[in-house]
């Protein structure tokens, strides 16, 4: 992990930037999302799964109990001037939202299908199907706006519109041409 404003911090984002702009312009527009007189950050997910996310801060106090002291530290719900969570959180929640497709898809299918974050578990004879729903999922997320959607949410506007659909349908191409190593 690199330290705040460390020379290689700003090397790493400098190369980011030069390699994926796409993703770092994702990740900024996330990191926009901020909002610094919120106590929790809530969206609705395209399938209507609502998220509540609190803002949790770090207090700590000290407790005296005669000549005995220690500090007491907790997160507690408050408000926090900069915040990251945002961005891993919306991603957190469209993998809960795929896991969440990919084990329905499966039942449907007649095969059981369990999963730990972004790892699926099922009988070895499924792994080309479950392969499969994967890359069907990832093409059917990519053709909505849930990201233009939830940004809109977070900045309570609507002032961002979709890609161009020339954008979607050549980003679909590439998840369709890609090859997915699930574990």
């Amino acid at each position: 992990m690199f330290e705040n404003n460390s020379s290689h911090l700003k090397l790493l984002y400098r190369t980011l930037i030069k390699l994926v702009p796409g993703a770092q312009k994702c990740r900024d527009l996330c990191l926009n999302t901020w909002d610094s007189t919120a106590t929790e950050h809530v969206w609705t997910k395209d399938d209507d799964t609502y998220v509540q996310c609190p803002v949790l801060v770090k207090k700590s106090k000290r407790i005296t109990c005669g000549t005995e002291s220690i500090i007491h530290r907790a997160s507690v719900i408050g408000k926090d001037k900069l915040g990251v969570s945002n961005a891993a959180n919306f991603i957190q929640s469209i993998d809960a939202m795929i896991m969440s497709r990919m084990i329905k898809q499966a039942h449907l299918q007649g095969f059981e299908l369990y999963g730990i974050h972004d790892a699926f578990y099922a009988h070895p004879n499924h792994i080309n199907t479950i392969r499969q729903n994967y890359l069907d999922i990832l093409i059917d997320i990519a053709g909505k706006p849930i990201f233009v959607s939830w940004l809109n949410t977070m900045r309570k506007t609507n002032g961002l519109t979709d890609m161009n659909e020339a954008s979607i349908k050549h980003f679909i191409e590439q998840i369709r041409t890609a090859e997915y190593h699930l574990s």
